[in-house]
């Protein structure tokens, strides 16, 4: 009965040991930390693009309200009261400022480079999980992943994160905590707002002019 116990818990050590001794080893592959990396630097692409089709919106809601409040007050130079002109000095202003967010920042510009990137990622991560494979050394391929991360910006820690939570179901590794989940449902929420709120505004701020004249 004793050895028969003692073979048990043998059995479960062994299979404890094995457990542990997987998890270590899948951890610890280097096409996991490709994987992650590709995957974040999709997500700024998306981001940068995400960023500069709204900058170009409203630059063009922006410029159309003025123009048109311009036109106007040629005929109508009080249409939305006394502050009339104020308003449309303040919409060239915003105009102003966005057209230098969009040159300075240059989203297209960076999300291509994002982009170049993560294709060359792609094929480090390929070649990788070969060499992984057949178990031979990862000194090249490790030298130009690095080489490949030097090329460009880092990512933010916010497009790692949303990565994750987006890729969550198939994950093994670095499953996103309940924090992260937080951050990243809060954080599309503000920039939902932010968005809204930016693309409104005009418009409820000349409808409020004009009927409170």
């Amino acid at each position: 009965m004793n050895n028969y116990t003692i073979e048990i818990q043998d059995k479960d050590n062994q299979r404890e040991q094995y457990n542990i001794k997987f998890v270590n080893e899948y951890e610890e592959k280097f096409s996991d930390n490709v994987w992650f990396t590709r995957k974040a630097r999709i997500q700024s692409e998306k981001r940068l693009k995400r960023n500069h089709i709204h900058s170009q919106l409203l630059l063009i809601e922006y410029t159309l309200l003025a123009s048109i409040l311009s036109v106007v007050t040629l005929r109508y130079n009080k249409i939305l009261g006394e502050d009339t002109d104020i308003l449309i000095a303040v919409f060239s202003i915003i105009i102003l400022v966005i057209s230098l967010v969009i040159t300075n920042l240059d989203f297209n510009e960076r999300a291509n480079s994002f982009k170049i990137n993560y294709i060359q990622l792609q094929e480090i991560y390929l070649e990788s999980k070969e060499l992984e494979k057949d178990n031979k050394s990862l000194v090249d391929v490790r030298k130009l992943y690095s080489k490949a991360l030097e090329s460009i910006e880092n990512h933010e820690l916010i497009d790692d994160i949303w990565a994750r939570v987006e890729n969550s179901n198939g994950l093994k590794s670095r499953k996103p905590t309940k924090l992260e989940y937080i951050r990243y449902h809060g954080y599309r929420l503000i920039v939902f707002t932010v968005f809204l709120i930016l693309y409104i505004l005009p418009v409820i701020t000349i409808v409020i002019k004009f009927y409170t004249k």
